[in-house]
């Protein structure tokens, strides 16, 4: 950014002003977020609440967008999914898995117009959200180890009826991780973007330090889980209620360490996708 400030014609020494504008549902706790931002920024800053799937700005008015780890978010389950004991698509017959790709297209089109509208000529849109390699199916366990963990516990508390079977049925998780040509596929139908950068960026989880491999897999559970929490907590929470997200949260790290242990070469995350797009008119 200050590379870019640096080089605009505009610039010529005088101070550059510059407005951000953070979005989020409208729920957010957006005084949360301004307490964060460090003292004496030297820029505007003001929050636009409402869904990015949906005309946020004025047309022509944005020159950057950029969306970390939020695009994989559908917008809702898709219509008539019934996918019993299942929390996503992973798991589901062909007829589950067509919905949440259908659904996914449908909000990428979506989200893809409301910039397309909203950018000036040559801004960019940078993103990167959770995807799959080519060679991943839609349900590859792989990309949604986490929601196994999640779904094979809540069958452990209907097990043991401290959760309702008919509730784990109702609980979906509205999350799609698309391969990038199939990302570029529904970009390509847009026409208002060229696609500079398309790249997957695959992290594994790094170097043992020489701790044991019982130490390094238990402290790879545990950030998981604390991952896994800060992202699903809330969601299980207000579907099961406070005390059995506590309950299952407290279970995951073992159910995450036991994995590991016997698949020590799978990556903690899942592949993520580095996307950048620029208007070309």
């Amino acid at each position: 950014m200050k590379t870019k400030i640096r080089s605009s014609p505009s610039h010529q020494g005088k101070p550059f002003q510059l407005q951000v504008f953070f979005n989020d549902q409208v729920g957010n706790d957006f005084n949360t977020l301004f307490q964060t931002l460090p003292p004496n920024w030297p820029h505007f800053v003001a929050a636009v609440p409402g869904s990015f799937y949906s005309q946020l700005f004025p047309p022509d008015s944005i020159h950057y967008f950029n969306s970390s780890f939020a695009l994989h978010w559908l917008s809702k389950v898709p219509d008539g999914c019934c996918n019993k004991g299942r929390l996503h698509c992973h798991g589901g017959d062909p007829d589950i898995v067509s919905a949440y790709q259908a659904q996914f297209r449908a909000d990428m089109a979506a989200f893809l117009a409301a910039r397309a509208g909203e950018l000036v000529g040559g801004g960019l849109l940078v993103l990167q959200f959770v995807c799959r390699h080519e060679w991943m199916q839609a349900d590859a366990p792989r990309y949604d180890m986490w929601f196994a963990f999640i779904e094979s516990i809540l069958r452990e508390l209907v097990a043991e009826g401290k959760v309702k079977e008919e509730d784990l049925d109702s609980f979906q998780l509205p999350i799609y991780s698309p391969t990038i040509e199939e990302f570029k596929e529904i970009v390509g139908k847009n026409s208002s973007f060229s696609v500079p950068v398309a790249e997957i960026i695959d992290l594994n989880h790094g170097d043992n330090d020489g701790k044991t491999h019982e130490t390094c897999e238990s402290e790879r559970a545990r950030d998981v889980s604390l991952a896994a929490r800060a992202v699903f907590g809330d969601m299980v929470g207000n579907k099961f209620g406070r005390d059995t997200a506590d309950e299952l949260f407290r279970r995951f790290p073992e159910a995450a360490y036991q994995y590991f242990v016997t698949h020590p070469t799978t990556p903690s995350l899942p592949p993520t996708a580095f996307v950048v797009l620029k208007k070309e008119h």
